[in-house]
């Protein structure tokens, strides 16, 4: 009988203990930043649509499409990066010692093209794990987003009003990105020009390190970082329907926003803003709405990042 107590006495001070290192950051937790020499498991990677190995030459495809004409060199040199790491994840399952070149492709027209190869001085070693810093640039910026949204201007009214019958295209066509931006939005499997609101929003949440999970509907989710969780709405432009975001989509974003609990809200939207938003955002300043005339600004502040 002693010998039991004795044990859950025991048992009870260990968990005590666990408990108060958890809380003092004793033990170390998933999501930390990770170790000098390692990479972020946690960053977007270009998705892999194959991955062979073929005599000397280890051949990586990913489902990422490429411009016309040479590739970026930021983008170049991330498929590289990432086409390295992709044979020293499979370097288990796969045979590499006879491997002297790793050669990476991303798609033009739908079809496989070579965007370049890393050669190994040594067949079968792989260089160490480290990004080139422009491209890691790429992958991941540090944006405040708070900040992103606050200062985006509120352009006049009835500057940027569309006619009812404009047609509207990809937004991405009308933008200016950087060639480092336009790299990151590739590796995530976009191609810019043809991006809607939503894809190129979602892609820039993921680079500048929020965790993007379903939401309660098929045009909402859930962006998170750092302990803030922003409710995203998608409002698509469809075809031949007004190029003005309605005040319908505005009021049940608002309530839904309202009923969330999440510290943010945002609307993302290929359509143009009535004035009704401007007022809606001085009442709940912790709303915003990306439509089509306040993209440019919220890439250029991704940008400078």
């Amino acid at each position: 009988m002693v010998g039991v107590i004795v044990g859950v006495i025991i048992l009870a001070l260990v968990i005590a203990v666990i408990v108060a290192g958890i809380q003092q950051g004793w033990f170390t937790q998933a999501g930390t930043a990770p170790e000098a020499g390692t990479l972020d498991a946690s960053r977007p990677r270009p998705p892999v649509a194959e991955f062979h190995v073929r005599d000397q030459d280890a051949l990586v495809y990913f489902d990422v499409p490429l411009p016309e004409g040479p590739p970026d060199g930021v983008l170049r040199d991330l498929l590289l990066h990432e086409a390295v790491e992709v044979v020293r994840e499979k370097r288990h399952d796969l045979p590499i010692s006879q491997v002297t070149k790793v050669v990476a492709h991303g798609k033009r027209g739908g079809e496989p093209a070579a965007v370049g190869e890393v050669r190994l001085e040594t067949p079968g070693e792989l260089p160490p794990p480290v990004m080139p810093g422009h491209a890691a640039h790429a992958s991941r910026v540090s944006l405040d987003l708070s900040s992103a949204l606050a200062s985006s201007p509120a352009a006049q009214p009835g500057v940027a009003a569309p006619r009812p019958e404009q047609r509207l295209g990809p937004v991405g066509g009308e933008l200016r990105l950087t060639g480092a931006l336009e790299a990151g939005l590739r590796a995530q499997g976009l191609d810019p020009a043809e991006a809607t609101a939503g894809d190129l929003v979602v892609a820039i949440l993921r680079m500048t390190g929020h965790t993007v999970a379903a939401g309660p509907s098929a045009d909402t989710m859930y962006a998170t970082k750092g302990g803030e969780r922003t409710l995203v709405r998608i409002v698509d432009h469809l075809p031949d329907s007004h190029p003005e975001l309605s005040e319908k989509e505005i009021n049940r974003f608002m309530v839904d926003f309202g009923s969330s609990g999440a510290s943010r809200g945002l609307l993302v939207t290929d359509k143009y803003s009535p004035f009704m938003v401007y007022e809606r955002e001085r009442r709940e300043k912790r709303v915003r709405f990306m439509s089509r005339e306040r993209l440019q600004h919220f890439v250029d502040a991704v940008a400078v990042a």
